[in-house]
């Protein structure tokens, strides 16, 4: 008997809100009746028992008494109040439930509706790291957004959903920008297909042309609001044969549109044309009785929903982007169908409703036109989701976010179904071609991130030099201290093969060479990701006619080598870099064209790692037919964003192969930096370069060069001391994603102007807050020593004295 599915519907405010009612209501309608639902909700007292038909179980989404927690809980909670504040920490002991249930889930459904519109709640993504962590795949559920966003935490939040489903057009280019549209569905909010449901309405509802009125506290915020509303009312009254009926949306105690409602109610209490519908309905008999208006004019969104969905002209009084973003999926535009509450003022309403009223025949057959098809569409959303999410996972090898990008996957595909696209960012993710596809799974088996890597490597006791060729041209051509050059030329000389990264029309990738001739074309730096291509195949076909071979690379291509072959080989050897990151070549290439611009003149090289101002004063130099040009790594804005981890791959952020354990090449080099303070003999200006040997085959082979080596033997402490990225990820910068949508509009120098000048900001504002603390602080004790003085005696008999003397004086 195969497992039933468990689905989590998570976010839900309060069912007294009629929208978040029938956005529940129309996504559980969808769902496959063999799914196990359950559902959190913020009004767990109101909601526990609603939908029990379908719901197997609500939990509170917020279980605030601390005296519920468990012994663990408490203790979590002592701990956490002595740490510096973690809101991930604190959130997750209040969404405990919450958590339990998505641990249980097989899909975490965030039915987000406006959960995003008005300032994020920190409970997002405290869930969304916490589902992330526990691997759930998690869907963003008939959302709006922002028209425009600029919070980056926001984004970095957003990006961790497998799926957003988002209402309006507004929001979905607003994000669009930032993550891969086929993670994006733009979509008709699914309270479109919610049916309507028969109730007995009020009598007084009968023989009247009907104008729908519901008003939200967000909406009538001041007096102005307030006098709009009436004078709107009482043109309607005066001017025109219909009546209107005053329907509430949302009954949820603070924030209830009854509060507002009774007031308007209040100022004609004696009109009979005036009803307030005070009943209490679900969100299908409030439909219901929305359907029977001529025309709505409506705060709640799904309140124009509702009379959308049922062919009545509406006006929205809108306050966010979805009021915005609906109206103009549906006709195309919204200024005509949408009152902001901020112009809610003078005769405002008046004049939109003329419109609406005028118009309401046409904008009835555009409704007719539009809605069969919306409405067909939001009864299908939850078998489109399933279908979205089928599709990408067969068409993914691992979590994009993850990918190092080292083609294992590629090299193992008997089919050729798999190639390498690039994404937004300029980086390349493998994709597989279904069509192609014959579903044998090699492409994820031999993946790095699906599979913990179970390669026994030889280890033995680590040996770490600082080194340096004894060769004084070989030090020149290298970036740090010509140890590969040795290496690679040993292999070469013993009838082997090397494969290294080479930069052709400043693109990097790997090529084979066999010659001591093409040596020079894979030493030196390349910071860009190497283009691996079929480099594995290449690799075990010279394994496989026993041929000896070095293969070099970042720390990840080397996990990705060791993944694809399966098996230890004699005859392979590995080396890999110590490795800060990968950028890619698409930003070199702009970095390029921006110099060529500059100086008019063609580029010919590019020397990432130039010794021209000396190894230890780590420069970048752009050569050119007519003119060199060497900078400092930080006055280089191309090398600025790149060591500020502003750059690089997203997998760089979490790399699988930093470590001892991780990093599975047999020798590790990398600048020794810091050789300075360590072994102060060894310096050298032309390059020390950190050697760690961490296997028996790398011992024999480095054994066969150390001749040519002026050698200090160290430890690994102090390499790892100057050279943290060896075992630690960089930091991701939240301006990281800012940054990339800025590549493609603005040259890379104004980029680096700007991150400057926002730190400098940073920097003023923090040195502002110092001064005001400072000056609060001080203010504080002056008003205590004259606190004193008021209170001592001798100033009271002065007081008195002074009082006597005025008196005097008049």
């Amino acid at each position: 008997m195969s497992k039933k599915k468990k689905i989590l519907i998570y976010g839900i405010g309060s069912l007294q809100n009629r929208g978040c009612e029938a956005l529940v209501n129309s996504t559980i309608s969808q769902i496959d009746s063999d799914v196990e639902l359950t559902a959190a909700t913020f009004d767990y007292e109101h909601d526990k028992n609603m939908y029990r038909d379908r719901i197997k179980k609500i939990v509170n989404h917020y279980r605030q008494d601390e005296k519920q927690f468990t012994s663990k809980e408490k203790e979590l909670y002592e701990l956490y109040k002595k740490m510096p504040f973690d809101y991930n920490n604190y959130e997750l002991l209040y969404q405990r439930d919450v958590v339990k249930e998505m641990k249980n889930s097989d899909l975490c459904i965030h039915i987000g509706g406006d959960n995003y519109c008005y300032g994020v709640n920190e409970w997002m993504y405290a869930l969304n790291t916490e589902a992330k962590k526990l691997g759930k795949k998690t869907v963003l559920w008939g959302a709006s957004l922002f028209d425009e966003i600029k919070d980056l935490e926001l984004i970095e939040d957003l990006k961790k959903y497998d799926l957003l489903m988002l209402r309006e057009k507004i929001s979905y280019n607003a994000i669009k920008d930032y993550i891969e549209e086929e993670k994006l569905m733009l979509i008709p909010d699914p309270a479109f297909s919610l049916e309507p449901k028969e109730v007995e309405m009020s009598k007084w509802y009968k023989d009247k042309k009907i104008i729908g009125l519901n008003l939200s506290p967000l909406t009538v915020k001041t007096e102005k609001n307030k006098e709009a509303i009436k004078k709107f009312i009482n043109y309607i009254l005066k001017n025109t044969s219909y009546s209107i009926a005053l329907l509430p949306h949302v009954t949820v105690e603070e924030a209830s549109d009854l509060t507002i409602l009774f007031e308007v109610k209040k100022m004609f209490k004696n009109e009979i044309r005036v009803f307030l519908d005070d009943g209490v309905y679900n969100c299908q008999e409030i439909k219901y009785i929305i359907s029977h208006c001529d025309i709505m004019i409506a705060a709640r969104t799904h309140a124009s929903i509702a009379a959308y969905s049922t062919l009545v002209p509406t006006l929205v009084i809108g306050y966010s982007v979805k009021s915005r973003g609906i109206a103009e999926d549906i006709f195309g535009n919204y200024q005509e169908y949408v009152l902001s509450c901020d112009e809610l003022k003078d005769n405002a309403l008046i004049e939109k409703f003329k419109y609406i009223d005028d118009n309401k025949a046409e904008i009835k057959a555009i409704l007719e036109s539009r809605m069969t098809e919306i409405k067909q569409e939001a009864r299908t959303l939850y078998s489109k989701m399933i279908e979205r999410l089928d599709y990408l996972d067969k068409k993914s090898v691992c979590q994009k976010e993850k990918c190092t990008g080292c083609s294992a996957c590629l090299n193992s595909c008997p089919t050729g179904a798999i190639s390498f696209t690039k994404n937004q960012e300029g980086f390349y993710y493998p994709e597989i071609d279904l069509s192609k596809c014959i579903h044998c799974n090699k492409c994820r088996k031999v993946c790095c991130i699906n599979n913990v890597n179970n390669y026994k490597q030889d280890k033995k006791q680590l040996l770490c030099y600082a080194a340096k060729a004894k060769d004084i041209d070989v030090k020149k051509k290298s970036s740090s201290g010509g140890i590969f050059h040795y290496l690679a030329g040993y292999i070469i000389k013993h009838e082997g093969i090397v494969y290294g990264a080479t930069m052709n029309n400043f693109k990097v990738e790997h090529m084979r060479i066999d010659t001591i001739d093409e040596l020079d074309r894979i030493q030196g730096s390349k910071y860009s990701q190497s283009n691996l291509k079929d480099t594995f195949k290449q690799v075990k076909h010279d394994l496989d006619d026993n041929k000896k071979v070095l293969f070099s690379g970042t720390p990840c291509q080397v996990l990705g080598l060791k993944n694809y072959l399966h098996k230890d080989y004699k005859n392979l050897y590995t080396v890999s870099v110590i490795c800060h990151g990968v950028m890619n070549n698409d930003i070199v290439r702009k970095k390029i064209d921006e110099f060529e611009k500059q100086y008019e003149t063609k580029m010919k090289n590019l020397v990432y790692h130039s010794k021209v101002n000396g190894w230890d004063n780590t420069s970048i130099e752009y050569q050119s037919e007519r003119i060199n040009k060497s900078y400092s790594v930080m006055e280089d804005s191309l090398m600025n964003l790149y060591i500020n981890n502003y750059i690089l791959r997203e997998s760089c952020y979490n790399c699988p192969a930093k470590g001892l354990d991780n990093n599975l090449a047999d020798i590790v080099l990398g600048d020794y930096w810091g050789i300075y303070h360590v072994h102060r003999e060894m310096f050298d200006s032309l390059g020390v370069s950190a050697i760690i040997i961490k296997t028996t085959k790398g011992q024999n082979l480095f054994k066969k060069v150390e001749k040519n080596l002026v050698l200090e033997k160290t430890k690994y402490d102090e390499i790892i001391k100057y050279n943290p990225s060896f075992h630690t990820s960089m930091n991701k910068p939240l301006l990281r994603y800012k940054i990339f949508f800025d590549i493609n509009r603005n040259e890379l120098k104004t980029i680096v102007d700007n991150i400057n000048l926002k730190q400098q900001l940073v920097q003023i504002q923090e040195q502002n807050k110092n001064t005001i603390n400072k000056l609060e602080s001080e203010n504080a004790n002056l008003y205590q020593e004259l606190n004193k003085i008021y209170n001592s005696k001798r100033y009271q008999m002065a007081n008195r004295i002074g009082n006597i003397i005025s008196k005097i004086k008049h």
